[in-house]
């Protein structure tokens, strides 16, 4: 254990004896004396997460704590101000590869959550009219469902981005602009990681949708020239569709991707998605198909700034896409009893280009809300191997409480 951790076990402790009675206005009240002008928030995420492996890597297990600090300044002449710092302490058990350079480092299985104090954000932001907006600094930029450009929220160290950014937004149409700096990636901490910690970059990004009643269209480039990955530097540009088909809740995607920049290689790749889900009663049914292309088995469709977590299954297998693409087919039902929300998940994994099996994989998540400050979850991943990697079952349990 570290010197942290008798105070942090202490700070959970003490907010979870009153788990039913937590109540976030008391406390703001209370902060806010100090620096008036100004709102905060404040959270904890705990979690515990096991990764067992069928390899010669010890089994990890990780017990770890992220406080966040939040301050935003509420907007004066149409100028906002907003900083938040994390911390992500180990408060039990930390035998596990989180990529630091320590002793732990290639004995045990993966779990990527270093510890370790960063600013998460720290921008300033500038609206000129009604639907306009400006940001400058650290900051997060999602894009819809985080595909090209996410933040990785589900790990206890968040990717945010040093850009500049645009929005516009109306009742018709939204655009999003961002010219990216740098990229400060999940695996930041205390120690140095054998991990690219932060992509230096010139790149950028270009989000258009026009909102209709019959769905949301949207047209997308992203421009990544990343000088310290130079072979993850790619040109990507297509399209998405979101809305309702048949009575059904139909989202479409395509997109097209070549070497960009100063990319040693060259490639010509495609992307496909298609999903279609409807109502079944009190559980929701949805069917997909993902397809990352490959260029004849040499190199394959790549997304290095995407929340890779919320794609082609829980496990993280695939958080590289094989030289040979990948093909996920999967199936997914879902419902919700009061505030306890269950989901149920299966994929099967192929190569896009020959005929490889690689495997497949079982999703399951039990997620329940105490009450507006306190949330937990319990989610399990199986995958089990046919041509790819090796099985691995995955195990989390969740705590969030904030204010």
């Amino acid at each position: 254990m570290r010197n942290s951790t008798v105070r942090y076990l202490l700070i959970v402790g003490s907010l979870a004896g009153g788990i039913t009675e937590l109540q976030a206005q008391p406390l703001e009240e209370n902060i806010s004396r100090f620096i008036p002008g100004f709102e905060y928030s404040l959270s904890f995420r705990y979690r515990m997460e096991g990764v067992d492996q069928d390899n010669a890597l010890l089994d990890a297990n990780a017990s770890t704590l992220r406080s966040r600090l939040t301050l935003s300044a509420k907007p004066a002449n149409r100028l906002g101000l907003i900083v938040e710092i994390d911390n992500v302490a180990a408060v039990g058990p930390d035998e596990y590869d989180s990529f630091a350079l320590n002793q732990y480092r290639g004995l045990y299985s993966i779990i990527p959550d270093q510890e370790g104090t960063e600013v998460n954000l720290a921008a300033a932001s500038f609206a000129p009219s009604v639907g306009h907006n400006l940001i400058l600094g650290r900051q997060r930029i999602l894009h819809e469902k985080q595909r090209f450009i996410g933040g990785v929220a589900w790990r206890q160290n968040e990717q945010t981005y040093d850009a500049l950014t645009y929005n516009y937004s109306s009742d018709l149409f939204d655009f999003d602009y961002s010219h990216l700096d740098e990229v400060h990636r999940i695996f930041g901490g205390e120690l140095p990681s054998f991990q690219i910690t932060e992509f230096d970059m010139n790149g950028d990004s270009l989000l258009g949708t026009l909102k209709q009643g019959w769905g949301n269209t949207s047209a997308y480039v992203y421009a990544l020239d990343i000088e310290n990955a130079p072979a993850l530097s790619s040109l990507t540009y297509g399209l998405a569709y979101s809305g309702k088909i048949r009575g059904f809740d139909a989202d479409l995607a395509w997109a097209r991707q070549a070497d960009y920049a100063n990319n040693p290689g060259s490639s010509d790749t495609n992307y496909l998605a298609v999903s279609f889900a409807r109502l079944l009663g009190p559980v929701r049914a949805l069917l997909g198909y993902e397809r990352l292309g490959s260029d004849n088995g040499a190199t394959a469709f790549n997304t290095p700034l995407a929340t890779l977590h919320a794609f082609q299954g829980w496990a993280d297998i695939f958080l590289n896409t094989p030289s040979a693409g990948i093909e996920d087919a999967y199936i997914s039902l879902s419902g919700s009893v009061n505030e306890l929300v269950l989901t149920g998940t299966y994929h099967d994994f192929n190569s896009e280009v020959g005929s490889a099996d690689y495997g497949s994989e079982v999703d399951l998540q039990a997620s329940y809300t105490f009450n507006p400050t306190v949330s937990a979850a319990v989610k399990f991943a199986s995958y089990r191997s046919d041509t790819f990697s090796v099985d691995t079952d995955k195990l989390w349990l969740t705590i969030n409480i904030s204010f």
